[in-house]
């Protein structure tokens, strides 16, 4: 974006590139706050679509994301995720997967921790089956099936606000382009 002011050194000229300033100001801080919302708007499509699908052994696929706006002189966005599966599906559970998350943040029990720990036990645990459970039913002592429990030896992590974060970063000056054009 380029603009051109002519002024010269009197009053009414530099009135007028004042005023022309202030309405550049406007408009490049109102592309500033468009091009942060369009950001925070596809960080949530990114990570949204990522606990959409992600393996989770928990029933509640919960995981809603939304952004939050702040206007503090300029525009800030924050991505949220909320539910009671975020954790499970952003960092993974259980002792089969690596802990691979690129991000762990404090405050975020390690692999195998969540749920009293059953996620460090070699052999896996069993939990109560739910309908979108991600594991298989606990076999009875005769092969049949005890449809109450399900196996399951934990989940990988899928790093869905990570990789959300990555793909805006990934997509910045296609954003940029688009905002400022």
């Amino acid at each position: 974006m380029s603009k051109r002011i002519k002024v010269t050194l009197d009053p009414k000229s530099i009135d007028a590139a004042i005023a022309e300033l202030k309405k550049l100001k406007q408009e490049i801080t109102g592309k500033a706050d468009n091009l942060v919302n369009s950001m925070a708007n596809r960080a949530v499509e990114v990570a949204q679509s990522g606990y959409d699908t992600a393996p989770c052994d928990d029933a509640e696929r919960d995981a809603k994301v939304h952004m939050d706006e702040a206007y503090e002189g300029k525009l800030k966005a924050t991505v949220i995720a909320r539910g009671t599966s975020v954790l499970f599906m952003e960092y993974g559970t259980g002792v089969r997967y690596p802990d691979d998350h690129p991000e762990r943040v404090d405050g975020v029990l390690g692999r195998g921790e969540y749920g009293q720990g059953r996620g460090k036990q070699p052999n896996g645990w069993y939990y109560p089956a739910t309908p979108n459970g991600n594991g298989t039913y606990k076999l009875r002592k005769d092969g049949t099936e005890d449809q109450r429990y399900m196996h399951t030896y934990g989940v990988p992590a899928s790093a869905c606000l990570y990789k959300a974060k990555k793909t805006v970063i990934n997509e910045f000056e296609t954003l940029a382009r688009r905002t400022y054009k």
